[in-house]
């Protein structure tokens, strides 16, 4: 709570008239700020943490566009994705599958920018955020959609492991393995996986 004060102090300086990149970098933070108290606060405290975080992210994506600085703005949609992946972790039903579809439109605009050619890592990092939103999507939905989502879950993480290998990152590999282990698990129950 305390970031996000500091956050509000500087945006009265850091005004979009004055200083709008300065502005935009400063919302994308204080999101980010947002998404972090929201994951560790529960219920009604937690939901609205996570909705002030999507609407700083929003604001500062008037300014990030694509058009004018695309690394930001991919940046900022990827950290967008996952405030709406941990809002529809947390809603029940239609709201949080609807979160999810927002949080997987997110990271696929976020990969326009991030892809493995100009941005390895971030791509990756992106993909495997993606996975997660599939998986926990996937295991929502009955019959062929969460299979379908489970298996494009796994194509993700599958994406993600070209660049995090067990000699470079290996960290991120063993966390991406770990996502796409359990989402094999969930689309093959008695698998064994």
């Amino acid at each position: 709570a305390e970031a996000i004060r500091a956050y509000d102090q500087a945006l009265e300086v850091r005004t979009r008239e004055a200083l709008p990149q300065d502005w935009a970098m400063t919302l994308n933070n204080k999101g980010t700020a947002l998404r972090v108290l929201g994951e560790r606060r529960e219920g009604a405290a937690g939901l609205e943490a996570l909705a002030e975080a999507i609407r700083a992210y929003d604001q500062a994506l008037e300014v990030r566009t694509r058009e004018a600085l695309p690394q930001d703005w991919a940046m900022t949609l990827n950290n967008k994705g996952t405030a709406l992946r941990v809002l529809g972790e947390r809603r029940e039903g239609a709201a949080g599958l609807e979160a999810l579809a927002e949080a997987i439109r997110a990271y696929d605009q976020a990969l326009e920018v991030r892809t493995r050619e100009a941005l390895p890592q971030d791509w990756a990092a992106t993909l495997n955020n993606k996975g997660t939103a599939l998986q926990t999507r996937g295991e929502r939905r009955e019959g062929a959609a969460g299979l379908e989502a489970l298996a494009d879950a796994i194509r993700a993480y599958d994406q993600a492991l070209e660049v995090y290998t067990s000699d470079h990152h290996p960290l991120r590999h063993a966390t991406a393995l770990r996502n796409r282990n359990r989402a094999q698990q969930s689309l093959h129950p008695n698998s064994g996986t």
